[in-house]
């Protein structure tokens, strides 16, 4: 299936991809993401990250 058509629809993209990428970051690295949309009416018209540092790892626990 050709991918451009597939992740046309927004709801595919953040399925398949963004959400189990922003999960697998916020679970495994020291920074946390969250996934912020901009929206005209229904329509999402981009997406930005916010980043943060990841309560679950101090800095002093790393190696």
């Amino acid at each position: 299936m050709n991918d451009k058509k597939l992740y046309a629809v927004f709801s595919k993209l953040n399925q398949r991809i963004l959400k189990p990428a922003i999960y697998e970051c916020n679970e495994v690295s020291d920074i946390q993401l969250r996934l912020l949309t901009h929206r005209e009416g229904r329509k999402i018209t981009g997406v930005q990250f916010e980043v943060k540092t990841n309560p679950k790892y101090d800095q002093l626990q790393l190696p």
